[in-house]
């Protein structure tokens, strides 16, 4: 049975012009319908349908046993509006354009589910952005059934997904679109849960880089080949590889490999980190040597060795029977000479003649004169025999130039290691000498 409000006198209400107030404790069984603006202060409990034309307020506790309504039947919905003691409100809105708004204008909308009263979502905007944060010591799981797409500056086709197949979790994009990452600072890649030891993305000075924190390696480990194409050619690059055991450094397409380094170029083969090869350049002039104790042995296998152009070596090149040529060669300017106080001052080389070596002469390359007062000579020896390798002794390196000698008749053999003494007299005292460089060169064959 419907009853109109004009029938409420059988129930203890108060009607006014403006609408009806309700004060007491009340049971409404059936369906009821307000035309005016309705204020229950009591509890209420509405047992039935209940039609308000006017607004409706509740400052009691009402108890719905059924379903509640609120459709005034125009344009967007009416709305649930909770109030607080300070008249702050939650407002619970549906939006005839399709969509629903949930409105509080003081602090986050917090999701409490599973009855959790300490660990929960809170939804909150600070400074115009929007946040999806928890409270409590709890991490935040998005669980979907299938992908989970991150779908942002409204574009809908090309975006971030996130995905796990086989056990293994992947994070690529949908759509023709790259994947950006870009920190403000590093891009650290931290696996297997180390956090003290891993991969670093940086850029310096406009220069990205790769490398590690913590004391650790970086393993490039492709099944294939690992190809390195720079400035942005695809055709010409560097290809790193292993075959047969054997890693192997070399470029695809027809180009060359440049390795330049500022400093010398060092080959440190067999795990051998004090013996090896150097490569290194000095006045633009090119050479290969070796650091530490060691021969520089050149093995072609069962080929021939082709040098083209003018061969400097310092220490033995060794040929077939053991025999070869070799040359102890030094730099030395005047300062680098150990005055005797007179006319003449000496230095040692660095480098030995080997044992068992023949001596064929030296040369000395004047790169600026020894200025004295006059006049500056030079001869080879060692110490004990000045001129023991020299069949000429009073040569000129007053200016620059090219002087040499052969050693003198019976001394070319050398059985035991011998040190290059260089001598170099003034025409008075060694202290009128001001300048001077030269490199010197003393030749040898080298006998096994």
């Amino acid at each position: 049975m419907k009853r109109l409000c004009t029938a409420l006198v059988l129930l203890p209400v108060v009607a006014f012009a403006a609408g009806l107030i309700d004060r007491n404790d009340q049971t409404m069984n059936g369906s009821w319908t307000f035309n005016k603006s309705v204020t229950v202060q009591g509890t209420t409990t509405l047992n039935g349908a209940v039609t308000v034309a006017g607004v409706m307020t509740y400052t009691g506790a009402p108890v719905f046993s059924a379903n509640v309504e609120i459709d005034d039947g125009a344009g967007d919905s009416p709305t649930l509006k909770l109030i607080d003691a300070d008249n702050k409100y939650l407002v619970l809105q549906k939006l005839d354009a399709g969509g629903g708004n949930i409105t509080n204008n003081e602090g986050a909308i917090n999701l409490l589910p599973s009855g959790d009263t300490d660990d929960y979502i809170a939804i909150t905007t600070a400074s115009n952005v929007p946040s999806i944060g928890t409270v409590g010591a709890c991490a935040l799981d998005l669980a979907p059934q299938d992908a989970l797409n991150l779908k942002v500056s409204g574009d809908s086709d090309d975006y971030v997904t996130v995905t796990t197949v086989s056990n293994v979790p992947s994070i690529g994009t949908a759509g023709a679109c790259n994947l950006d990452l870009a920190p403000a600072a590093s891009l650290n890649i931290l696996t297997s849960g180390d956090t003290d030891d891993y991969f670093t993305f940086t850029t310096t000075s406009n220069v990205p880089s790769f490398g590690t924190a913590g004391a650790c390696d970086l393993d490039l480990a492709p099944a294939a080949a690992l190809n390195i194409k720079a400035s942005g050619d695809v055709d010409d690059y560097l290809t790193v590889s292993t075959a047969s055991d054997v890693p192997a450094i070399g470029t695809a397409g027809g180009c060359a490999l440049s390795v330049v380094p500022a400093g010398a170029l060092n080959i440190m083969p067999s795990g051998d980190v004090d013996d090896y090869i150097t490569v290194s350049t000095a006045g633009d002039v090119p050479s290969i040597g070796t650091a530490g104790a060691c021969n520089l042995t050149i093995a072609p296998d069962g080929g021939t060795t082709n040098v083209t152009g003018a061969l400097a070596a310092s220490g033995a090149v060794t040929g077939n029977g053991g025999l070869g040529l070799g040359v102890v060669s030094q730099v030395v300017a005047f300062g680098d000479f150990t005055n005797n106080e007179d006319a003449t001052a000496y230095i040692d080389l660095t480098s030995q003649i080997p044992a068992g070596s023949i001596v064929l002469g030296w040369e000395c390359v004047v790169a600026t004169g020894f200025t004295g007062t006059t006049t500056c000579t030079v001869q080879v020896g060692i110490a004990g025999a000045l001129d023991k390798f020299s069949a000429v002794t009073d040569l000129s390196i007053f200016a620059a130039g090219t002087v040499g000698s052969t050693v003198k008749a019976g001394n070319v053999y050398e059985a035991a290691a011998a040190t290059v003494r260089v001598t170099a007299t003034e025409d008075s005292d060694w202290d009128d000498v001001t300048a001077g460089s030269m490199t010197v060169n003393v030749w040898y064959i080298a006998t096994p």
